[in-house]
């Protein structure tokens, strides 16, 4: 499975700069990623980690409509020319049968990596109040997406 077998909204340009990414951070790094949808940039961060690494995974699996990215993922196939796989049609249809954390779920299983991940279903915020002293080498956020939450976040993993 690569990452764009993956229902997701990350690009491959954006996937390249995260691997870059994940690439140079050294040896016993604890990682953060606020916001994963559907395992997209879980499955890249993964893919590009140390074995020394861990990962620590915060989402509300609550937000996005399967419908949506579906219709996004035919429209983008048709535009392009393009047969969807094998793999992501079967990541389809998990997804329209388990919902997103379904899939999110039925990707991590698939990764040699998934025993370095810790998942928390919640918002960024509740993470922070219940384990305020946890700090990271690297975080990825991409969570909520307002000035607000993306504020809160940065303050409390650049100032812990």
């Amino acid at each position: 499975m690569t990452p764009l077998d993956i229902p997701g909204y990350v690009n491959e340009a954006h996937l390249e700069d995260l691997a870059k990414t994940i690439d140079a951070i050294p040896d016993h790094a604890n990682i953060l990623e606020i916001g994963c949808a559907y395992g997209r940039s879980t499955w890249c961060t993964l893919t590009h980690m140390k074995p020394t690494h861990t990962l620590t995974v915060v989402d509300t699996f609550q937000h996005l409509k399967p419908s949506k990215i579906i219709k996004s993922i035919q429209k983008y196939h048709k535009r392009e020319g393009k047969k969807i796989n094998k793999i992501l049609s079967e990541n389809i249809r998990v997804l329209t049968q388990k919902g997103q954390r379904g899939l999110f779920d039925h990707v991590l299983r698939q990764h040699p990596l998934r025993h370095t991940v810790t998942v928390h279903q919640m918002s960024s915020k509740q993470y922070i109040a219940q384990h305020p002293e946890h700090t990271y080498d690297a975080e990825y956020i991409d969570g909520e997406h307002t000035y607000d939450a993306v504020m809160m976040e940065l303050d409390h993993f650049h100032n812990t």
